[in-house]
């Protein structure tokens, strides 16, 4: 499956704002809840009982994800003085911090998935 597609498949799982969630790769309780990056681990088909999800952080999912934020942080001041520079996301590749901080919000991480599916297809992945 290209990189695009299994982001495109990621983002379907959590769509649904209900099934979003921050702090954990899965809310606890709710197995069918899941942040940003719990979403391309099960995307992925990892294993979400063991330390293979891991797998995703610093991947080329995130890559693409975390290069996306530059593109969909919102110009307001009141997002721009609390959020980390688009290139410290990026640089990093840590999309589940910015998944995680308190300021993102659902429709941002959906932004993301879009730009970051419209890169991978770009580039034929």
């Amino acid at each position: 499956m290209k990189t695009s597609e299994t982001l495109a498949k990621a983002k379907s799982l959590i769509a649904d704002p209900a099934k979003w969630h921050k702090g954990d790769w899965v809310k606890p309780g709710d197995a069918s809840c899941m942040c940003a990056m719990g979403a391309v681990a099960l995307a992925t088909d990892l294993d979400f009982e063991t330390s293979e999800m891991t797998k995703v952080i610093g991947s080329k999912f995130e890559f693409y994800l975390a290069a996306a934020v530059g593109y969909v942080i919102p110009e307001s001041d009141q997002y721009r003085s609390n959020a980390p520079k688009p290139s410290i996301v990026a640089g990093s590749r840590r999309f589940a911090l910015y998944n995680d901080r308190d300021y993102t919000t659902h429709e941002m991480v959906m932004a993301a998935f879009d730009k970051a599916i419209e890169m991978a297809q770009f580039d034929n992945d």
